[in-house]
């Protein structure tokens, strides 16, 4: 394969630390179904902002885009920041989609949810807040409201909270 073809799929140069680091892959796909994303998150110990990695060059989109297929209007949908807490609630058998931070989120995601009922659960950071702020801000714009799920003091994001109530 030669580089213009690898740059095109996103494994070209610059890919990311986290590729490098027996990573597991998540994978995002469309409303049809069709693969078009790959993220990284490395299981070695790396500096925090290279734990995850998507492709080059190739827009992201919300993980778990399929389940809105499945749902019926005006059905809750969980919205979380990480795929793992996105996870996490759909082992809980919660309908969820993840946005990976602000920057991924296209004003165009507003016609994808609103026609559900939209609760997010944001991680205890100021990133959780922008994004929650910024999905808010285009609820808004079109008169609809979409509701917030504080976590407990003391837990980062919701698979931090996932999984100490799995201890019990």
């Amino acid at each position: 394969m030669g580089e213009e073809a690898l740059n095109k799929s996103g494994f070209g140069k610059g890919i990311g630390y986290a590729w490098y680091c027996k990573p597991i892959i998540f994978p995002y796909y469309n409303l049809e179904g069709k693969i078009i994303q790959l993220q990284a998150r490395a299981t070695l110990p790396v500096d925090s902002r290279k734990r995850y990695s998507n492709l080059k060059g190739i827009e992201t989109c919300m993980y778990n885009m399929p389940i809105l297929n499945s749902l019926h209007f005006d059905e809750r949908l969980y919205i979380f920041e990480g795929v793992t807490d996105c996870l996490s609630a759909l082992s809980l058998n919660l309908n969820a989609i993840a946005i990976p931070g602000v920057p991924a989120y296209k004003e165009n995601y507003i016609e994808f949810l609103k026609p559900f009922n939209v609760v997010m659960v944001p991680d205890q950071d100021i990133y959780g807040q922008n994004l929650f702020n910024r999905i808010n801000k285009s609820f808004n714009k079109i008169s609809l409201n979409m509701s917030m799920i504080k976590l407990p003091e003391g837990f980062k994001d919701f698979s931090d909270y996932y999984v100490e109530k799995k201890k019990g």
